[in-house]
């Protein structure tokens, strides 16, 4: 196997480049994919900052091809690939999806982080309509939907797949310049998040008493953008977050996976695997892949690659801080 970079997350969640001497050799099952982009997502850092995922190479999405393959394995060697990396406490090192190679379960080939964490936080968490169940969207109940972080990653596909079910009206925060392309999206009411008024101003769409019960989703999910977003709700709304706050529903983009460990300050967490929300989220995968890029689909509005691990690094730094919107950064492989 040529030489191996990768981003290592330390336990104490610094991030720096490292030299892979493994030569890595897939199980019967597996794959050993050759990167050629590792998306950058917050969970890169937030999972070692929140939950102690670290000790091990950072990052989850990635395109590639494969170039060995398991005695179980259909894909055959040179298919071009994406998927994502799983999750967990003590992860191996050939797992991670910030570097020039990696082994992963065929199974997992196709599993993007960012469309996976929408589906949970609508689907899964909220119960919007099942896209492939409903014959009108428009012929729905309104189910109005607000979208805290609209120009996030999630929040853009989020804003999609909402317009796609029906929802409405559909309320997105983002800073204002980004307001255009979130109407064109499908939002239907934009609002900026640092207006001191965005709250009054949100219940005062809600207050038509024609709509269901609203549906809230934090894409940001700190705990002042939570707060806020919990401030817009009535007693017993379901509120779906990235992140964890007491009054959401943590959203997950590998509800295959059983993940346990300690946080950071000390307190245990457990979260189950759940086999038919995993189902759900992999079949809903597959219908937001079969309009991307088309006109009635979604498409990220601006793709930038980044390259060498300094730059990387910086990427992934400014990403789970919060500092990038209306953007998807890939780091650019090797390293």
């Amino acid at each position: 196997m040529p030489s191996n970079k990768g981003i290592w997350i330390s336990a104490t969640n610094e991030l720096s480049e490292i030299t892979i001497k493994d030569d890595y050799c897939p199980g019967n099952d597996e794959l050993l994919i050759q990167v050629s982009y590792s998306g950058i997502n917050p969970a890169d850092l937030f999972h070692g900052r929140a939950l102690g995922l670290n000790g091990h190479v950072a990052g989850y999405d990635f395109s590639g091809k494969v170039l060995k393959k398991g005695i179980n394995c259909e894909m055959e060697v040179g298919t071009n690939v994406m998927g994502a990396a799983a999750p967990g406490v003590n992860r191996p090192i050939f797992v991670g999806a910030h570097q020039d190679f990696l082994i992963i379960p065929e199974s997992a080939s196709c599993l993007p982080v960012v469309a996976r964490a929408a589906i949970d936080g609508l689907f899964n968490i909220l119960g919007l309509p099942d896209p492939e169940a409903i014959k009108d969207a428009r012929k729905e109940n309104p189910a109005p939907i607000l979208i805290w972080g609209g120009s996030s990653s999630v929040g853009l596909i989020s804003i999609w797949m909402a317009k796609a079910v029906g929802a409405h009206p559909i309320i997105a925060t983002a800073s204002p310049q980004h307001h255009a392309a979130l109407y064109n999206l499908g939002a239907t009411h934009c609002f900026d998040y640092r207006d001191s008024g965005v709250v009054q101003m949100i219940k005062d769409v809600l207050s038509d008493t024609s709509f269901e019960p609203l549906r809230a989703f934090d894409t940001i999910g700190k705990e002042n953008t939570s707060d806020l977003v919990a401030a817009c709700c009535e007693p017993g709304t379901k509120i779906a977050s990235t992140q964890f706050h007491p009054r959401c529903l943590l959203v997950s983009s590998g509800r295959e996976y059983t993940i346990s460990g300690m946080m950071p300050n000390g307190v245990p967490f457990h979260v189950e695997g759940q086999p038919k929300a995993a189902l759900l989220g992999q079949r809903l995968l597959r219908w937001v892949l079969t309009y991307y890029g088309k006109d009635d689909g979604f498409k990220f509005p601006n793709v930038r690659a980044v390259e060498g691990s300094t730059n990387a690094i910086a990427a992934v730094r400014m990403v789970a801080d919060g500092n990038v919107s209306m953007e998807k950064i890939a780091v650019k492989h090797p390293l």
